[in-house]
């Protein structure tokens, strides 16, 4: 159809993304929405007028989708959060734009590269580079119980990956009649999620308490109150930031007393350097000594001593944070390995899979979200342990300073869970030990759509002399993809519903 590239199809397909993604990710229950919008972008990749358009538009709506979602950067950085949602932005209109180049060149086969060029983007932005931020992912936005079984079978970013791949053979498939059967390629997922996680074994029984840079006595006071509460606790832990140093002499004292491992954030100066400034601000602090400290979890053990500590792995950029941690361990409690990581490092999966692969067989969590960053920041927050419990096949126990405190099971259903802010508030529970927690298979893919999208570019720069007048796609392969394979993406919905269904824990 000769008026199928009209920009009414592009606006089209921007304002659904634009609808999607704020419904999946604002209401938890509409998850699936993810779905359709990674589908609306593959539609305006097919049907934009030109790349001009595409790429611009894209970015737009990529702009936009950040500045509703993530709209507490502009309570931290002010007008510098208009760069930093465009940066967001641009890797969401980066692989539209090469995939546009390469249908131009090649025909409407080469929508099979989207998923790669996808998964690259993400991954990339997500990982691999300073400002890299994982927040609005596609698996991040399945963290509904009902979404049970898909970020544990296909991981954090093999979810987008899957879902584009089956679209898009979906598309090449010569015989439309044929078109729908493509969304059957998820059936495996049906069988699959119904694996329960490897057998586990008792842990601790863990008491967390929600204090946000809370005073040394307050922090007594609160712990003395909840261990009468709580008699049978074997572990405490606080929030990142519970003291601005070292852990007290009484906080030391009340270990011993109680006879309780404690694991809490504080603060361990680089040998040499000078007194550091005040954790968590925007900015460098005082000259010459805005970093030179480490950002670090302790465990004190029942005698008051220090057993182990491990170090921030990944800053949070533009504030100070401290200076990265020089090597990952896991602490060899007398229940088993456990990993900590602090705050924003559970949303990176690279820092994450170095935990799992030194054998990890719980993860605890220390977090500081602050008060004023405002609830919604918390609740996508939360979303991140519940995503990677069900994607390892581990339990994550995590207490934030003023709220999303959660205990995950391996299959990512909440044990137990408090409010924001509710300081003061306790969570408790009994955890359970994973010995063998796995890291899924998404993150070859993801390392394989790198190599596939640098070969692409590589290529696309070698031929960029017969790629210098836009080739439009001709209108028989318009035609061809006019309907993106709607019967398939009602295949894909529905089977996907089915895997939520079925897979969900009683």
């Amino acid at each position: 159809m000769k008026n199928s590239s009209k920009p009414v199809y592009l606006y089209l397909s921007l304002l659904s993304a634009l609808l999607f993604l704020n419904l999946s990710f604002t209401y938890e229950v509409l998850g699936v929405g993810i779905f359709f919008y990674l589908l609306s972008l593959l539609c305006a990749v097919l049907f934009a007028p030109s790349r001009r358009q595409l790429f611009y538009f894209v970015l737009l709506v990529g702009v936009i989708n950040c500045a509703i979602q993530l709209n507490f950067f502009y309570g931290l950085f002010k007008t510098a959060a208009i760069p930093l949602y465009a940066i967001l932005a641009i890797w969401v209109a980066l692989p539209c734009l090469l995939t546009r180049i390469l249908l131009d060149r090649f025909g409407h086969k080469a929508i099979l590269c989207f998923p790669f060029m996808w998964t690259a983007c993400e991954f990339f932005r997500s990982e691999l580079y300073y400002l890299k931020f994982s927040w609005l992912s596609g698996g991040m936005a399945l963290s509904h119980p009902f979404y049970n079984g898909l970020p544990g079978l296909f991981g954090f970013y093999g979810v987008s990956f899957i879902f584009l791949l089956i679209v898009a053979v979906a598309i090449v498939i010569p015989k439309s009649r044929y078109k729908p059967f493509a969304g059957l390629l998820i059936i495996p997922a049906l069988c699959m999620s119904y694996i329960q996680p490897k057998q586990n074994r008792p842990g601790p029984n863990v008491l967390g308490v929600q204090l946000e840079y809370p005073f040394e006595q307050q922090v007594l006071a609160h712990l003395e109150k909840n261990i009468e509460r709580y008699p049978e606790t074997e572990l405490i832990v606080l929030s990142e930031y519970s003291f601005p140093g070292d852990i007290p002499a009484s906080i030391r004292e009340f270990c011993k007393t109680n006879n309780v491992y404690l694991i809490a954030g504080g603060k361990v100066k680089k040998p040499g350097s000078a007194e550091s400034g005040i954790p968590m601000k925007i900015g460098k602090g005082k000259k010459g000594a805005d970093r030179n400290w480490y950002n670090t979890a302790f465990v004190i053990n029942p005698q008051g001593e220090t057993e182990f500590t491990q170090v921030k792995s990944v800053p949070i950029q533009f504030f100070n944070d401290g200076l990265p941690a020089p090597k990952q361990e896991l602490w060899k409690s007398p229940w088993g390995k456990i990993g900590l990581a602090i705050c924003y490092d559970l949303s990176y999966s690279k820092v994450m899979d170095e935990l799992i692969s030194q054998g990890a067989e719980a993860l605890i969590i220390p977090t500081m979200d602050a008060i004023k960053w405002g609830e919604y920041e918390h609740r996508l927050h939360a979303k991140m342990p519940i995503v990677r419990a069900r994607e390892y096949g581990i339990e994550i126990f995590r207490v934030a300073s003023s709220g999303i405190s959660q205990h995950v099971s391996a299959r990512g259903k909440l044990l137990a869970e408090t409010n924001f802010p509710g300081q003061g508030e306790q969570i408790y529970s009994k955890l359970l030990m994973h010995p063998k927690a796995t890291v899924p298979v998404d993150r070859a893919i993801a390392y394989l759509s790198i190599f596939f999208s640098l070969i692409a570019m590589a290529f696309l720069l070698i031929k960029k002399k017969s790629l210098v007048h836009e080739k439009p796609i001709e209108s028989e392969e318009l035609v061809e993809v006019e309907e993106p394979a709607l019967g398939s993406l009602c295949m894909v919905i529905a089977v996907t519903a089915l895997v939520s269904i079925f897979s969900k824990e009683n």
